[in-house]
């Protein structure tokens, strides 16, 4: 089918080194599709379906590219910048692909352009080659070894290089099968991990925490004491692992394991830093995730901290084979910027040398944006990224990631996220944007009055001078990007708002929205 949408390709003008932007929900014609272009020779240029027209026309733009595959859902989204798209099921469909020429590429040729943002007049376009790819299969082949018994479940959008790499190259090198979902919610999800039989999944922080608050659900239902019980369970668990290496979880908590199908042997997290909490639980119930590191930059992953009874956690492990990392000006507590070589960082940004400087030098070396430290066995901590920093009147630097880290989880919030907002002493000031959680038993002062008390304590315990000194709660759920990272930016834009909206914007105010 690849073949046949490459004839199709062919037969419409695409030729060796043209741009063809690729969206559409998980599906296996998206594989199909991606494969097409590179027998036609040509870039992959994979997009978000959820982008709005202006953002498509500005990747259109920039990419220079030559025609588009999308699906329904897609060309929904993108309104009619792209009316004249190829349909993603028809061009894939069966056909004859007799007569096609295959060009042959060099590893160093380009595969895809990834756009790391459409939402200014100039995205950045990350160059990923076959060889960068290549790289990529052939490091995690060796921490993750897949066979053809295996299935993996992919939930995360493919036009992200995690997903894309991990949940597909990945298993498709090893000959596992990949399963997607119709539909990517919690029923839908457990479903999938039943009929499928899956034995392992890729997935970002916010998949991890949504089964982990089922789990917690379905054990509150239960009453008191089976949640003692189960916390307990936990725990046991988590002590055998780290005296013995063993792991007792299949046994404690066998109901769990069989709601996620019973065949699952290895979990991925990535696209963020995984909360302890629920690494924490993960571990206790013997479902051990592997947390991975890297940027799209480096096709994507850079470390990995393999997942195993008693394994330590809090940090993003190694280099993955083949890859260097090391800090760069580390400060006194050995925190600097996080640099990385390997064959599989990027070639550039596409048609923008001066970008390209600034993240590469010339003896190879990425410059990551993230701030992080190396301990005695050469593992890697990402303590924030280098704008996630605040950097307070009096010169305190607070990093978000790891204050939202020592944080942690907080009693009746739901969500929450710190950002720096303009101090007007100079400066910023720490800012804390809170969602409070849903209670059906409870009115919404209730739940309220609960999120402000658990909220006030848990700050009580930062250092006092990294002590959020705005605090807003709302209803609304974070502002998120398609890999549900929290927008740091507009939830800034939101802090600043009601900032301005106060009569007084001293510290430690509370407002309501």
């Amino acid at each position: 089918r690849a073949r046949a949408c490459a004839v199709r390709l062919r037969k419409h003008g695409i030729a060796s080194g043209d741009r063809v932007l690729l969206s559409g929900a998980n599906h296996p014609d998206w594989v199909v599709a991606w494969f097409g272009v590179q027998y036609a020779g040509a870039i992959v240029v994979p997009v978000e379906t959820g982008l709005s027209g202006t953002q498509v026309e500005n990747i259109a733009k920039a990419s220079g590219m030559k025609a588009a595959i999308v699906d329904a859902e897609a060309r929904g989204f993108f309104g009619g910048v792209l009316e004249d798209s190829f349909d993603l099921h028809a061009i894939t469909a069966k056909g004859a692909s007799e007569g096609l020429e295959i060009p042959e590429l060099s590893g160093d040729e380009v595969a895809s352009i990834l756009y790391t943002s459409g939402t200014t007049g100039s995205p950045k376009g990350v160059m990923l080659t076959h060889a960068n790819f290549l790289a990529m299969i052939a490091s995690l082949a060796k921490i993750f070894p897949l066979n053809e018994e295996d299935r993996l479940l992919s939930v995360l959008p493919l036009h992200h290089t995690f997903e894309f790499s991990c949940g597909l190259l990945l298993p498709l090198s090893r000959g596992a099968r990949v399963v997607y979902l119709d539909e990517v919610n919690g029923d839908r999800l457990t479903h999938g991990l039943k009929v499928g039989k899956i034995t392992c999944m890729a997935g970002v922080p916010a998949l991890w925490q949504l089964l982990e608050r089922k789990i917690r659900a379905q054990v509150d239902d239960r009453g008191p004491v089976a949640k003692v019980g189960f916390d307990m369970g936990l725990e046991v668990n988590r002590i055998v692992g780290k005296s013995t290496g063993l792991d007792v979880g299949r046994v404690f908590f066998g109901q769990v394991h069989e709601r996620l199908g019973g065949n699952i042997r290895l979990l991925i997290s990535g696209g963020s830093a995984l909360p302890k909490s629920t690494q924490k639980l993960f571990a206790g119930l013997g479902l051990h995730l592997a947390e991975g590191y890297g940027l799209t930059e480096s096709s994507p992953v850079l470390t990995v901290a393999k997942g195993y009874p008693g394994a330590k956690i809090g940090h993003v492990g190694k280099p993955v084979p083949g890859v260097e990392v090391k800090i760069l000006d580390a400060n006194s507590e050995g925190v600097g910027e996080v640099l990385a070589r390997g064959p599989n960082v990027m070639k550039g940004y596409f048609e923008d040398a001066t970008a390209t400087g600034q993240v590469l030098d010339a003896d190879g070396w990425l410059s990551t944006g993230d701030l992080g430290r190396l301990d005695h066995s050469g593992r890697l901590s990402i303590v924030g990224r280098a704008k996630d920093v605040v950097v307070t009147s009096s010169g305190e630097n607070i990093y978000l990631d790891d204050a939202e880290a020592t944080l942690g989880e907080i009693d009746f919030v739901q969500e929450y996220s710190l950002v720096g907002v303009e101090d007007p002493r100079g400066g910023e000031r720490l800012g804390m944007l809170v969602v409070p959680g849903s209670d059906r038993e409870s009115d919404r002062t209730v739940v309220w009055s609960r999120a402000k008390e658990t909220v006030r304590e848990a700050i009580s315990k930062l250092p006092v001078g990294g002590r959020p000194t705005v605090v807003q709660y709302v209803d609304a759920d974070l502002p998120r990007t398609s890999t549900r990272k929290v927008k740091r930016k507009e939830v800034r834009v939101i802090l600043e708002r009601f900032a301005k909206a106060s009569q007084s914007p001293a510290s430690g105010e509370e407002r309501a929205a």
